[in-house]
């Protein structure tokens, strides 16, 4: 079987909208203020006992995940954004070379 001549694209193609309905869903959750979190146990936080006044660290803490859906997507589906961008650029490339032969004919 030949190679694909774009895999990045191939990779969306075989996707068939998944990508699409979990992109909607997570948009869903931002806009409901929820909000992606990582865990960095080399982080301490100190935490406040409200009825005993008292503090003590806690190892490790939540961070919000700062990642574009599209990005955080592409990563989930082993896309190379950089490589999708390069393939994009190398169709268009395509498309005008065709279009100068043609003209040219």
């Amino acid at each position: 079987m030949a190679k694909p001549e774009y895999p990045e694209h191939e990779k969306l193609r075989k996707l068939q909208g998944a990508n699409q309905a979990e992109g909607d869903f997570l948009e869903r959750l931002l806009a409901q203020g929820l909000t992606l979190c990582t865990f960095h146990e080399e982080h301490t936080t100190v935490v406040n006992d409200t009825e005993g006044g008292g503090q003590w660290p806690e190892k490790g803490a939540y961070r919000p995940h700062c990642e574009s859906t599209e990005s955080l997507l592409a990563r989930f589906h082993g896309i190379d954004q950089a490589k999708l961008s390069a393939e994009k650029d190398a169709m268009v490339e395509a498309m005008r070379a065709m279009s100068r032969s043609h003209a040219g004919a």
